[in-house]
């Protein structure tokens, strides 16, 4: 078969046939005999001006092992203007591997100690002497990490001329992310990644919506910390977010959030669903209060496979809300699940549900599964469910009766800070039941509690310092 080499466009074809050809061979040889004869087509056509021509050449060089051509010829249709090599160029330089690199970190800081002037067409010159990884010393190391650290600052250069000059999306999504994480420019820059994020997100991608969501709850959370609240609650977000976006300026974050989680979450982006539903729940950050739209929201997110969401969905099914009725059965359920996949808040549920009976199996109380699942929650960290153990060993509610027991788990989740649980220990060191009686140490322990009540006024608070023993014993009955 012959090819009319004045017709670029024909080589290129005839070279895609010789490639078919050679991979139907079988023989290693002819591959070889008719790759060569391939390449030689797709250059010509390449060097005639056919970008995708210098791609495949490209494609068949980096297969062959042949690196620094195959960047050479990306690097040439790039210059040229071609979009689909400038990316292709900056994902091969992005994952190149060289041996013996320790971390990106390490290759952050190597980069930010160099002091030559960056080369911005590559260096190549010992591609081969790297990759052959021989001969490792400390020096070959750094330089290896050097030259990671030089890849991936060109890498980010030709996203940038992807991003600005064609306007592609997905480099728009890279620079961000290496704005975001500081990859490849050396630090970490928030404005000029969400500008990136924004800049995408204006031509309805999606990808950039979601990553906008994350950004503007996570500002929403960082603003409410600074003032001086502390950590929000759970992994739901709390109608007090709107409080810190509402201050932050003139609410156009709040508009921002809404529009970014509504337009994931209609795409099933995880994230957003969970906290779309927690916006329609409380009925914040612009969203309508809707508990049942709340719920639906909970439960598709549930259906990808997010516990959280399962776990709010069993709460409001748990208490019932607006528009939902309560279907403790069903909230049992979906704990169970939650509980299955390792959710710490679901351990207690269930505990509750066994403890009390409502939403357990036949509406009855099982002691034994409720100090299980109790003592579950507390090996993971659940502060409630040391003090609830502790008032099982107080009774001896499935388990056995043992107020020293009880005092043990009083006093680990008052250390924790659970309030209730200093009110427990007072009144064991109080009455001396499980402790030995010590009534200045249970009203030391009472006024620390008081200090850390944010319910208690000033004036009951100085009511408690100066309160005698006799005022306690009535306070401590009481209780």
């Amino acid at each position: 078969m012959s090819v009319d080499e004045s017709d670029p466009i024909a080589m290129m074809h005839y070279a895609d046939r010789l490639i078919y050809e050679a991979q139907e061979s079988g023989s290693e040889e002819l591959k070889a005999d008719i790759g060569s004869k391939a390449l030689h087509y797709y250059i010509s056509a390449a060097r005639s001006g056919v970008p995708e021509a210098a791609r495949k050449a490209a494609v068949h060089l980096w297969e062959a092992g042949q690196r620094r051509g195959a960047k050479k010829l990306l690097r040439e249709a790039a210059q040229e203007g071609d979009l689909a090599a400038t990316k292709i160029l900056a994902e091969w330089l992005w994952a190149e591997d060289y041996p013996a690199v320790r971390s990106t970190s390490q290759s952050l800081e190597i980069a930010k100690r160099e002091e030559e002037p960056e080369d911005e067409e590559g260096d190549d010159s010992d591609d081969e002497d790297v990759e052959m990884g021989h001969g490792l010393t400390p020096q070959n190391n750094i330089d290896r990490v050097t030259k990671v650290s030089k890849a991936r600052r060109q890498a980010f250069h030709l996203w940038c001329l992807a991003a600005d000059r064609f306007g592609d999306l997905t480099s728009m999504r890279k620079v961000a992310e290496c704005y975001a994480n500081g990859e490849g420019v050396g630090i970490v820059d928030m404005d000029k990644s969400i500008a990136y994020w924004e800049r995408a997100a204006s031509k309805d991608d999606r990808t950039a919506m979601a990553a906008l969501a994350r950004y503007y709850h996570q500002r929403s959370h960082e603003t409410f910390k600074r003032r001086g609240k502390g950590p929000i609650m759970n992994s739901i977000s709390a109608p007090h977010e709107d409080v810190a976006l509402n201050e932050d300026g003139d609410g156009t974050a709040m508009v921002k959030l809404l529009r970014y989680t509504w337009m994931a979450a209609s795409d099933g982006d995880i994230f957003c669903l969970r906290h779309l539903a927690s916006a329609h729940q409380h009925g914040y950050h612009g969203a309508q209060k809707d508990v049942p739209a709340a719920l639906q929201l909970y439960m598709a997110a549930a259906a990808q496979g997010d516990i959280s969401a399962r776990a709010a969905a069993a709460d409001i099914l748990y208490h019932g809300d607006d528009g939902v009725a309560p279907d403790r059965v069903g909230a049992f359920a979906l704990y169970t699940q939650a509980a299955k996949e390792g959710l710490v808040p679901s351990y207690k549920a269930l505990a509750d549900c066994y403890r009390t009976g409502q939403g357990a199996p036949d509406d009855k109380c099982n002691l034994e599964l409720a100090y299980m699942y109790y003592s579950e929650a507390a090996q993971q960290g659940c502060t409630t469910s040391l003090r609830m153990l502790g008032d099982l060993h107080w009774n001896g509610d499935g388990c056995v009766k043992d107020r020293a027991k009880a005092a043990e788990f009083y006093e680990q989740a008052a250390a924790a800070g659970d309030l209730e649980a200093e009110r427990c220990l007072a009144r064991c060191y109080w009455l001396g039941h499980g402790t030995v009686r010590d009534r200045e140490k249970a009203k030391e322990i009472w006024r620390e509690m008081a200090r850390n009540c944010d319910s208690l006024g000033d004036e009951e608070r100085r009511r408690l310092e100066i309160m005698d023993d006799e005022a306690f014993e009535e306070l401590m009955e009481y209780c």
